[in-house]
């Protein structure tokens, strides 16, 4: 029998994984490029658990702040 957390974590997983369908589609709409698009892909295949997702949720958190600052547009 699959406890609570287990169970939330069946709903979770799947909307972690659409991330990379939205990101495909921003990139259909140039607003992301191909690189990004599989940098993050890489990152979302890895998660296999909350802990994972809780380290990816850092490491893009930090990834998306330093791309703000270094970005001139």
């Amino acid at each position: 029998m699959a406890s609570g957390k287990d169970s939330e974590w069946n709903l979770i997983l799947p909307q972690v994984h659409m991330v990379v369908a939205k990101v495909a589609y921003a990139k259909g709409r140039k607003l992301v490029s191909e690189k990004f698009v599989r940098h993050l892909r890489s990152g979302i295949e890895q998660v296999k658990d909350p802990e994972d997702l809780k380290i990816l949720a850092s490491y893009l958190e930090a990834f998306m702040g330093f791309y703000k600052s270094y970005n001139n547009k």
